[in-house]
């Protein structure tokens, strides 16, 4: 878990986001030291938005056990997963299911 605190972001530097997320379904298994999440979300583009722009995920200290576009897994060249990040590259450019399955320690 971070502990450092995160930058400020100002109102002078919002912008609308480039995609909308229309439906979350969430997976949790929890037990002492390790719980499991898989997020199926769909997710559309948003008009008012950046046509063909990266999708950003935040994260704080997950382990990626596999991400999944339209049921299909992604790989290095599609996507970049780390413990704080996720970023598909070219995400379709009308609504698509993303599917994510992620490990965390909530112990820790």
């Amino acid at each position: 878990m971070r502990t450092e605190t995160g930058k400020a972001v100002l109102l002078s530097e919002y912008r609308v986001p480039d995609y909308l997320v229309e439906r979350v379904d969430l997976d949790v298994r929890l037990h002492a030291h390790e719980t499991e999440v898989t997020a199926r979300l769909l997710v559309k583009p948003n008009p008012a938005g950046r046509p063909g722009a990266p999708l950003r995920f935040d994260g704080d200290g997950l382990t990626v056990l596999g991400v999944w576009l339209n049921g299909a897994a992604l790989d290095e060249s599609e996507a970049s997963m780390s413990a704080d990040e996720l970023i598909v590259f070219s995400p379709p450019q009308q609504a698509f299911t993303l599917e994510t399955r992620t490990k965390i320690d909530p112990s820790g």
